[in-house]
């Protein structure tokens, strides 16, 4: 059984052990906001940032080319797999 301390002293144990909390620099947190919403689109990573403007980049220089010319499996699969991102 996992026991832990509820309180803030016991969350900011688990926050220290977590094994994904390298993550978390990743992401726009709001300031002064607690980010609790698993059911929703998420917050906006700088990966996914990276990665739609690099795609609007080519989109605004290629136009209709774009179809053809871009990048776009490259841009998608980039930032898509995490497993050698992840810590363990």
């Amino acid at each position: 059984m996992f026991l832990f301390k509820n309180s803030k002293e016991g969350a900011h144990v688990l926050d220290k052990e977590d094994l994904l909390s390298c993550f978390r620099q990743r992401f726009y947190l709001p300031p002064g906001k607690i980010y609790m919403d698993g059911n929703s689109l998420g917050l906006l990573s700088q990966d996914a940032e990276e990665v739609l403007l690099r795609f609007l980049d080519q989109w605004k220089d290629l136009g209709i080319n774009g179809w053809l010319d871009a990048d776009l499996l490259g841009l998608i699969m980039q930032k898509s797999w995490a497993g050698d991102r992840l810590p363990w």
